[in-house]
This record gives C-alpha cells, sequence and structure tokens, in this order.
C-alpha cells in the first residue's frame, strides 16, 4: 500500500506540480488514521506566506548545506506518439538543445505514448511537458539547529516549509526529518534536516 501511496505522490509532482504526502498518525491508544496532505504536511512559513521563517548560517541555524543538479533521471529529447499505425503513426520530436549540448549523456530520450491526442499541436504540448518534467533536478539540503528564535516544535516543525538562504539562492524547503536523542540525564539533541527542490 505505502508503495503505490509514493508513486501517487510522485505523480502528483511530476505531473501537476502539487505536493503531495500522507501519513499515519496516532490518534489514540492502539488507534492510527492514515492521512493525506497537498502543499506541505505542517504549516507554510515560506517566505511568501506571510509568516515566514528564515534559515541560513548568516542566522546560526543552518549548517552542511549541499547544493546540486541532479541528471540521473534527465530527458532532453521527446519522442511523442500520435495516432495510427506502425509507419502511419504521427510523431513528433521536441527537444531542448541547450540541455543536450551541456549534458554529459548528450541525447537522452523518452517516448510519450498520446495517442489520444488528436491534433499535432497536442503532441508538440505532451513533448514539451514531458522534457519539463525530466528537466534535471536542483536540490537544496541541510541540517536546522535551535536558536532562541527558531526552536523546534515552537516556532516550526515537522512537515512544515522554512525559506533557506545558502549558495545565493532562497530555497522553500520541507521540513523531512527529525531526529531526537535524549542522554541520561534527560537532555535532548535534535537533528533537523531540509530538503528542498528549485
Amino acid at each position: 500500500m505505502f508503495i503505490v501511496a509514493q508513486e501517487i505522490c510522485e505523480l502528483a509532482q511530476e505531473k501537476n506540480d502539487v505536493w503531495l504526502g500522507f501519513d499515519v498518525v496516532r490518534t489514540a491508544p492502539g488507534e492510527f488514521e492514515f492521512r493525506t496532505y497537498t502543499g506541505q504536511r505542517g504549516q507554510d512559513h515560506s517566505r511568501t506566506s506571510g509568516d515566514p521563517r528564515m534559515v541560513g548560517k548568516q542566522y546560526g541555524n543552518f549548517s552542511q548545506p549541499t547544493f546540486g543538479t541532479y541528471h540521473a533521471d534527465e530527458r532532453n529529447y521527446a519522442i511523442v506518439g500520435g495516432q495510427g499505425e506502425d509507419l502511419d503513426r504521427e510523431l513528433v520530436y521536441r527537444a531542448n538543445w541547450n540541455r543536450i549540448l551541456v549534458s554529459k549523456w548528450n541525447r537522452r530520450e523518452y517516448f510519450k505514448d498520446s495517442r489520444d491526442d488528436e491534433t499535432t499541436a497536442a503532441l508538440e504540448s505532451d513533448g514539451d511537458a514531458a522534457l519539463e518534467e525530466f528537466k534535471p533536478k536542483q536540490i537544496l539540503t541541510g541540517t536546522m539547529h535551535d536558536t532562541p528564535g527558531m526552536l523546534y516544535n515552537i516556532h516550526y516543525g515537522f512537515g512544515d516549509i522554512l525559506t533557506a538562504e545558502a549558495f545565493g539562492y532562497n530555497v522553500d524547503c520541507h521540513v523531512t526529518s527529525v531526529r531526537v536523542k535524549v542522554d541520561q540525564n534527560n537532555g535532548e539533541q535534535i537533528d533537523v534536516k531540509l530538503w528542498g527542490e528549485l
């Protein structure tokens, strides 16, 4: 069930640019509830939310930032198949030549089956959408630290969106992981991870 739910969430992001998440939440002793979330699991504290929470080295609450461009799933040349059979099938070709020329893999093809489309314009639109869907991913990750104005479970929580400033970018990031360690003196160490995509 969870694999199917994860695939649905990925499709929502890829096809409709909608963040979709799910969780199983304990509601009472021995009782659990399956919940879904759109936009974010928690609160929206992005820079445009009206209630922003900023994260960055300059604020003393962000370390180990990592920014990368990932090409593993990139496709820069789309072949779109329309109506017809064999040699009579309409084919449309769409390409992003800038990405082809800078990619170390050069041309990476993707076939899109659009046999339900009736016009060449619709096929071209499907090809352009596929190129956008499979563009390289630019991802920022890092670790949060508590500061007097930015305390976990007070100013922000798991699943919230925060805006991280690093490498010259402002990236809206989800709080994706929280680990709490308690030592023998009841001291807490909280490890909070952020993940965001440009």
